[in-house]
């Protein structure tokens, strides 16, 4: 379980945000167009952030600092982010799709990842708290459970939070970040 636990804290190291719409499947016409991305449109651009992440078995902590770009993409029906990590010299590299499918009412999160990792999620947005929940899509199948939680409460700041729970509900790391917009750029 520890390189389970190092693996996806290497995968897992930033921001799971950035939701958008996606209609699936359904002529451009025939779909109501919400505007699902009222709450993005404003965090397009260039970011950086620290992330420090917790192995909980090998009590051990890890600093990560990155960088990543996200734009909408397909006439704004979509968002895409692509960037990478560092620690000690080590670049990891990921990219996050996300879209909102009207077919199953939730926003849908793609992560790819340098290694060929490919992960699902479904997203739950708080109006309220401007907070978005992802949760792994296959989590019973991959017998682990990982939430996490990106507060895009202001324009300039993102803060967000990562859990990896064990099949038994063990908790196995944990990750708390901040990402900052990089101005005239």
């Amino acid at each position: 379980m520890k390189r389970l636990g190092l693996f996806v804290a290497e995968v897992c190291l930033c921001c799971l945000w950035i939701p958008t719409v996606i209609l699936a499947d359904a002529p451009a016409d025939e779909v109501e167009q919400a505007d699902y991305m009222a709450m993005y449109r404003s965090h397009s651009g260039t970011w950086e952030s620290v992330t420090t992440t917790r192995l909980i078995e090998a009590d051990e902590t890890l600093v990560f600092k990155g960088r990543w770009v996200q734009r909408e993409i397909l006439n704004g029906t979509m968002v895409e982010m692509k960037g990478y990590e560092e620690k000690e010299g080590e670049t990891y590299e990921y990219m996050w799709l996300y879209g909102y499918d009207p077919r199953e009412e939730s926003y849908v999160g793609w992560f790819h990842d340098m290694r060929g990792l490919n992960s699902k999620f479904y997203g739950n947005w708080s109006e309220r708290d401007k907070k978005m929940t992802w949760t792994l899509a296959d989590a019973e199948e991959a017998g682990i459970m990982v939430t996490i939680v990106d507060d895009l409460s202001e324009p300039d700041e993102l803060r967000f939070t990562f859990e990896l729970e064990g099949d038994d509900g063990t908790l196995l790391m944990t990750q708390a970040g901040v990402a900052t917009r990089v101005k005239d750029e």
